[in-house]
């Protein structure tokens, strides 16, 4: 989980991954290859044609090719409308040029985890204003700790309730789990 310094890789990696040069800019040219090659990677993990995705971005198909190619003009306006017609998180897309890396946005595809944690930083912001400034950094850092912990033992031990149900039936039916689906149980 450390690097040996005692911090996270995820920080490790933002830290490191924050500016391609020592003025601490960022390198347009590398940000948009990178937005562009996770756009590229989730219309084909959605199945979707480099046309369908220009229709629904209302741009010509060659000028979405070049948005894919990092060639393209990438602006929030133009990820939103992206994450509205595939169904993925617009925030975990922008946060590609933080990590550094298309995996954050690939991962959180279907589960809008980034989309989710901003609703909900923006909803702290909200309710408590001002006042926001009063939450210390440990306690800052434990409520983010006990989140990250939960979510990791939910992945972990996700409920297989209606796969052992389905097990139970399929095999009072005289079929295994894998018959019954084509295809093999999770483990």
């Amino acid at each position: 989980m450390t690097d040996g310094s005692d911090r996270p890789r995820a920080l490790e990696r933002l830290l490191g991954g924050v500016s391609d040069d020592a003025s601490g800019e960022f390198d347009q040219l590398s940000d948009a290859r990178l937005v562009g090659d996770v756009l590229r990677r989730i219309r084909i993990h959605r199945r979707m044609g480099v046309g369908e995705i220009a229709k629904a971005l209302d741009m010509p198909r060659r000028s979405y090719e070049n948005l894919e190619a990092g060639r393209g003009r990438v602006s929030y306006d133009r990820i939103e409308r992206f994450a509205r017609a595939v169904d993925a998180d617009p925030v975990a897309i922008l946060a590609t040029t933080v990590f550094r890396t298309p995996d954050a946005a690939l991962h959180a595809v279907d589960n809008k985890l980034f989309l989710i944690a901003f609703v909900a930083a923006a909803e702290l912001l909200e309710e408590l204003g001002a006042d926001v400034d009063q939450l210390d950094t440990r306690t800052i850092i434990t409520a983010y700790d006990q989140v990250t912990r939960g979510l990791i033992d939910a992945a972990r031990h996700r409920d297989t309730f209606a796969e052992d149900w389905l097990g139970r039936r399929a095999k009072g039916l005289g079929m295994s789990l894998s018959e019954l689906f084509g295809r093999k149980r999770r483990p």
